[in-house]
C-alpha cells in the first residue's frame, strides 16, 4: 500500500473543479473538513492550485507540501517541488529522504492533470460533489465505480453549513483490490460528526 488518497471538491453535474484558476464556490464547512482529512500528511498538487491558495495559507500548515511543476525555476519556501512527471510518482514515494509521510495518509489535492495522472494510483477518494450545475475550465476525470466503491456518504447539512453557497455531498471511495478497511466511525470522529 502507497497511503496514497485523492481529495476534491467537485460540481455533481459538471465534474468542475475550478474557474478562472479559483473556486466556484464557497463552502467554508467543506474546506475544515478539508484540513481535518488532510493534516498530518503530504499534500501533493499542481504549481497552478498552489498558487490559488491565499498567501495567507501557503504553504498549508501540519502537512508536507508537494508541489509538481514543469517549470524548472520556480521554487518556494518549505515546498517540495518536482519538475519530472515520467517518473514522478516513484521519486516521491521513495526519494530520499522522503517527501511524504509513509505511516501517514497522504493526499493529492489538485489541480485537473494532477488528479488525472495519479487518481489510478490511490488507495482512497474523498469526494465533495457540489449540487447544482456550475461551469468551470478545469475538471474533474470520471471515477471508475470498477475499480473503487463507495464506503461513507453523509450531507452537508450534518456540518454547521450556514455559510456555505452550496449544499454538497462528501463521499469516500476505496479502490476496490485495496486490503485496507475504512474505519467508517474513526472518519465521522475526525469530521465530528455525531
Amino acid at each position: 500500500m502507497n497511503n496514497l488518497s485523492l481529495i476534491v471538491a467537485k460540481c455533481d453535474q459538471t465534474n468542475a473543479i475550478g474557474k478562472d484558476g479559483t473556486l466556484p464556490w464557497d463552502l467554508p464547512s467543506d474546506l475544515k473538513n478539508f484540513k481535518r482529512i488532510t493534516e498530518g500528511g503530504s499534500v501533493i498538487m499542481g504549481r497552478k492550485t498552489y498558487e490559488s491558495i491565499p498567501k495567507k495559507f501557503r504553504p498549508l500548515r501540519n502537512r508536507t507540501n508537494i508541489v509538481l511543476t514543469s517549470n524548472q525555476e520556480w521554487e518556494e519556501d518549505g515546498v517540495f517541488v518536482y519538475h519530472d512527471d515520467s517518473h514522478l510518482l516513484s521519486q516521491i514515494l521513495w526519494s530520499s529522504p522522503p517527501a511524504i509521510v509513509r505511516d501517514k495518509e497522504n493526499f493529492v489535492i489538485g489541480g485537473e492533470r494532477v488528479y488525472r495522472d495519479f487518481i489510478g494510483e490511490c488507495e482512497h477518494l474523498y469526494v465533495t460533489n457540489v449540487l447544482g450545475y456550475i461551469e468551470g475550465d478545469a475538471h474533474f476525470p470520471l471515477i471508475d465505480e470498477d475499480k473503487f466503491k463507495k464506503v461513507f456518504f453523509c450531507n452537508s447539512y450534518e456540518f454547521d453549513n450556514s455559510k456555505d453557497s452550496h449544499p454538497y455531498q462528501l463521499i469516500v471511495y476505496k479502490r476496490r483490490k485495496s486490503i485496507d478497511k475504512f474505519n467508517t466511525e474513526s472518519f465521522k470522529r475526525k469530521l465530528k460528526i455525531v
